[in-house]
């Protein structure tokens, strides 16, 4: 469940241009006000606090997420690594993991599954807002052309959808529809051709069969006896066409 934070009086009203959606995970309510109020005086109110990985799971807004602060431990044995773990977070959020066990193996541990901005709990403002203004600056270059050509637009009923490139785990012909399917499992169709869309697409993005275009980033597995990919618990075949690929 979404818990908005309070509203505050913007201290810097400038940052606030960039709009981010910032989205808070932490076990311990008292500590989101702490880091509240610090998001607060770098000028941004666009908050959602978490107090446990299920809550996330629970939200229908996580694609949304621009950048997520999270603490490492988060209770019941659980840790920011099983987030990564469950793919719920998008590939284009950009995280700031605090904790108290600043350490090289969990830093190491991260690193496996998700580049992220790593800091001691005990920070003050000044090294809060260094890591905050780095990770949005050094990623989320504010360019609207590449901003539109990084995305699809889908419609949903009578509305347009956005759905960010890097989330699409491959795509699929069905008739004279393109299937969509995200990291989150969900799907959308979209009138047009494999071959049109193939072009559209980054390098990562390769056709392995007439019918199928797999992103490269969630592949985990590639059986190359029985010719399929095995990409979000899916077997996607690929075939002689494209093995060299």
């Amino acid at each position: 469940m979404f818990v908005w934070s309070k509203v505050y009086t913007l201290q810097y009203p400038a940052l606030n241009t960039l709009r981010m959606k910032i989205a808070l995970l932490e076990d311990d309510t008292a500590y989101h006000e702490v880091i509240i109020d610090m998001l607060n005086e770098l000028g941004h109110t666009n908050i959602r606090c978490f107090t446990s990985i299920k809550e996330m799971e629970e939200s229908n807004k996580i694609s949304e997420i621009d950048v997520l602060v999270a603490d490492y431990f988060l209770g019941q044995g659980s840790t920011v690594s099983d987030l990564f773990k469950s793919n719920l977070i998008p590939k284009r959020t950009k995280v700031l993991v605090l904790t108290n066990y600043f350490e090289d193996a969990v830093y190491d541990e991260l690193s496996r599954l998700r580049k992220v901005f790593f800091l001691k709990k005990s920070l003050d403002r000044l090294e809060f807002k260094n890591a905050l203004e780095t990770t949005i600056n050094s990623n989320f270059h504010i360019d609207p052309v590449a901003s539109f050509e990084s995305r699809f637009y889908v419609k949903v009923g009578s509305a347009l959808k956005p759905i960010d490139i890097d989330d699409i785990v491959y795509l699929e012909v069905d008739g004279k529809y393109v299937n969509v399917h995200l990291f989150d499992k969900k799907s959308y169709p979209i009138r047009s051709t494999l071959t049109d869309l193939n072009d559209k697409l980054s390098s990562k993005f390769i056709r392995v069969h007439s019918g199928f275009i797999v992103n490269l980033d969630f592949i985990e597995s590639v059986a190359l006896n029985d010719r399929f990919i095995m990409i979000n618990d899916r077997e996607i075949p690929f075939s002689r066409t494209y093995k060299d690929k």
